[in-house]
């Protein structure tokens, strides 16, 4: 019988082979053709899967040095602040060796090396997809804020909100806020002042759909839910011999740091249990089925969708 770890390792495999099978890795198994694909968020999350699977970590980094000039490295460090230290570690060995390998400069935290690595070249992006939706952005806007925004707006067409709201893309608030007022002064979006902040929304919305077609019917937030799935991959490496009131707690204190990621998605979180070994199965069993419905395509009922 697989321990939680196997099982859940095998799960985030699976879905990190999957999305970037979409991207044009080298892969088999593609179930979220639908979806909007998020690489930053991707590489970091593949980073931490490590050796886990070595073809997947190589193949990965094969994409990355062939399409390094897709990516944005301000949002990848953006993104690396809010990862523990164990994910920026392991970062920080996969972007020394991109770097390395190719001519990105990926931010690498001191004391990185890289590792042996050969290129496959087996890489191939079809821009023609849905999923690479971002890519495409990228390829039209530039990569930097303005793609990223656009892109947020499209999947929330009738969203109206704030640069606050929306530095969740992974750039700085004074980046966000200057993008915004000029897509606002070059006719895309609509201004409203709200109390004392300004909120947008896309004024154009069947020309930018236009641009950007083909169109995902699904934009999860894949940068909190591959962080989840890399912080419980953490739990799930405790020692054995650790505590079940130990467990118990570190498992509750990681499903309510992201209760409202997982809010989306129809299963309740499972609550506390006087027995805490009891709490530790039911808990580590629902993060089971989660990853598994992730991995599988499973879509929450209230995930953002492009269709009309």
């Amino acid at each position: 019988m697989q321990s939680f770890k196997e099982a859940l390792d095998d799960l985030l495999t699976d879905l990190a082979w999957s999305l970037w099978t979409e991207l044009g890795v080298a892969g088999v198994e593609r179930r979220h053709a639908r979806h909007s694909v998020d690489p930053e968020s991707l590489i970091i999350f593949t980073a931490d899967l490590g050796d886990t699977d070595p073809r997947l970590r190589d193949e990965s980094m094969d994409w990355c040095i062939r399409y390094d000039s897709f990516i944005s490295e301000v949002r990848l460090r953006n993104l690396l602040k809010t990862q523990d230290e164990v994910t920026k570690k392991a970062f920080g060995e996969y972007a020394a060796t991109i770097n390395a390998n190719g001519s990105a400069r990926w931010p690498v935290p001191s004391g990185s090396a890289p590792f042996s690595f050969t290129p496959s070249g087996k890489s191939v992006v079809d821009f023609s997809r849905p999923a690479v939706l971002r890519l495409r952005m990228r390829a039209l806007f530039g990569v930097g804020a303005r793609a990223e925004l656009l892109t947020a707006f499209l999947g929330e067409p009738a969203a109206s909100r704030s640069a606050s709201e929306l530095t969740v893309v992974g750039y700085a608030k004074r980046n966000i806020a200057q993008v915004l007022s000029e897509l606002h002064s070059a006719g895309l979006l609509q201004a409203r002042p709200i109390q004392n902040r300004i909120h947008y929304r896309l004024a154009r919305v069947d020309a930018l759909r236009a641009l950007a077609e083909p169109l995902p019917d699904f934009f999860l937030d894949w940068s909190m839910l591959l962080t989840f799935a890399a912080a419980a991959r953490h739990l799930a490496m405790r020692p054995m011999d650790t505590s079940w009131r130990v467990s118990a707690v570190a498992v509750n204190q990681l499903l309510m740091h992201f209760e409202t990621t997982l809010a989306s998605f129809d299963e309740p979180v499972p609550k506390s249990q006087p027995s805490t070994r009891d709490y530790w199965e039911n808990a580590s069993d629902w993060i089971l089925r989660f990853f598994r419905g992730l991995s599988s395509e499973r879509t929450p009922s209230s995930a953002r969708s492009t269709s009309p």
